[in-house]
Protein backbone atom coordinates (compact mmCIF):
# COMPACT_ATOMS: atom_id res chain seq x y z
CA UNK A 1 0.00 0.00 0.00
CA UNK A 2 1.25 3.38 -1.03
CA UNK A 3 0.34 7.02 -0.19
CA UNK A 4 -1.40 8.67 -3.45
CA UNK A 5 -2.74 12.32 -4.27
CA UNK A 6 -6.16 12.59 -4.19
CA UNK A 7 -8.82 14.79 -4.18
CA UNK A 8 -10.86 13.06 -2.39
CA UNK A 9 -12.32 13.83 1.27
CA UNK A 10 -8.83 13.55 3.29
CA UNK A 11 -10.94 12.34 6.11
CA UNK A 12 -13.74 9.86 7.05
CA UNK A 13 -15.72 9.25 10.26
CA UNK A 14 -16.55 6.24 12.36
CA UNK A 15 -20.76 6.85 12.68
CA UNK A 16 -20.26 4.61 15.40
CA UNK A 17 -17.56 6.28 17.66
CA UNK A 18 -16.85 9.67 15.70
CA UNK A 19 -13.43 8.20 15.27
CA UNK A 20 -12.18 10.36 12.38
CA UNK A 21 -9.44 8.91 9.75
CA UNK A 22 -7.49 11.52 8.21
CA UNK A 23 -5.64 10.24 5.13
CA UNK A 24 -2.68 12.54 5.75
CA UNK A 25 -1.74 11.12 8.96
CA UNK A 26 -2.96 7.56 8.02
CA UNK A 27 -3.05 4.29 10.38
CA UNK A 28 0.36 3.54 11.83
CA UNK A 29 -0.60 1.08 14.25
CA UNK A 30 -2.56 -0.76 11.73
CA UNK A 31 0.66 -0.28 9.08
CA UNK A 32 -1.01 2.52 6.81
CA UNK A 33 1.31 5.13 6.12
CA UNK A 34 0.28 8.56 5.60
CA UNK A 35 -0.81 9.51 2.43
CA UNK A 36 -3.19 6.33 1.67
CA UNK A 37 -6.80 7.42 1.15
CA UNK A 38 -10.03 5.69 2.59
CA UNK A 39 -10.71 4.04 -0.70
CA UNK A 40 -7.34 2.20 -0.38
CA UNK A 41 -7.49 1.05 2.39
CA UNK A 42 -7.25 -3.09 2.75
CA UNK A 43 -11.09 -4.53 3.01
CA UNK A 44 -10.46 -6.02 6.51
CA UNK A 45 -9.29 -2.25 8.29
CA UNK A 46 -11.41 -1.74 11.27
CA UNK A 47 -11.93 1.18 13.39
CA UNK A 48 -9.14 1.48 15.71
CA UNK A 49 -11.46 2.63 18.69
CA UNK A 50 -14.33 0.71 18.36
CA UNK A 51 -13.67 -1.93 15.67
CA UNK A 52 -16.30 -0.96 13.20
CA UNK A 53 -15.97 -2.24 9.35
CA UNK A 54 -14.98 0.61 7.00
CA UNK A 55 -18.65 0.64 6.19
CA UNK A 56 -19.97 2.69 8.67
CA UNK A 57 -17.33 5.15 8.22
CA UNK A 58 -18.26 8.56 6.64
CA UNK A 59 -16.47 11.07 4.62
CA UNK A 60 -16.13 13.83 6.90
CA UNK A 61 -17.83 16.77 4.87
CA UNK A 62 -21.02 14.04 4.77
CA UNK A 63 -21.36 13.43 9.00
CA UNK A 64 -23.91 15.46 10.14
CA UNK A 65 -24.59 14.25 13.67
CA UNK A 66 -23.17 11.98 15.62
CA UNK A 67 -19.95 11.73 17.96
CA UNK A 68 -17.49 14.65 18.19
CA UNK A 69 -14.85 13.92 15.27
CA UNK A 70 -11.49 15.15 16.61
CA UNK A 71 -8.86 14.59 14.35
CA UNK A 72 -6.17 15.01 16.91
CA UNK A 73 -4.75 11.38 18.22
CA UNK A 74 -3.98 11.22 22.01
CA UNK A 75 -4.63 8.10 23.34
CA UNK A 76 -3.89 8.90 26.70
CA UNK A 77 -7.79 11.29 26.36
CA UNK A 78 -10.73 9.48 25.63
CA UNK A 79 -12.83 10.00 22.62
CA UNK A 80 -10.06 10.98 20.74
CA UNK A 81 -8.82 9.43 17.84
CA UNK A 82 -6.80 10.03 14.88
Amino acid sequence: MKPEPSHRAASHACSVCGCVYDARRGDPAAGVPPGVPFERLPADWRCPRCGAPRSRFQARDSVEAGPPTDTTFDPLIPGVCQ
